[in-house]
């Protein structure tokens, strides 16, 4: 099997990141109904070792820091303990108005 494409792990890192708010930080349906979005204003990725098609890949998630302007994430996408790529996005609280 090929290697997974590096901009599928983007993908990835958003379901990710979204699971993670809503579990740890925020209310994302919240959110929502008051106009606030979370767009991405910093992107930071380093791949480090490719993901094949079929590899169970698992990601790590933190919320390093939370201000009341912005959101700042990191992750880790493993292949069993081997390190594939790490992340790091910022992300403001946007009206949307």
């Amino acid at each position: 099997m090929g290697a997974v494409y590096y901009a599928n792990y983007l993908t990835f890192l958003k379901e990710a990141e979204q699971s993670s708010l809503e579990k740890r930080v925020l209310n994302i349906n919240q959110l929502k109904r008051e106009r606030v979005c979370l767009p991405a204003i910093y992107v930071e990725c380093r791949y480090l070792s490719p993901a094949k098609y079929g590899d169970m890949l698992t990601i790590e998630t933190k919320i390093p820091k939370v201000t009341v302007a912005s959101i700042t994430c990191s992750y880790e996408i493993k292949c069993d303990s081997r390190i594939l790529v790490t992340e790091k996005t910022k992300h403001p609280f946007v009206n949307k108005y």
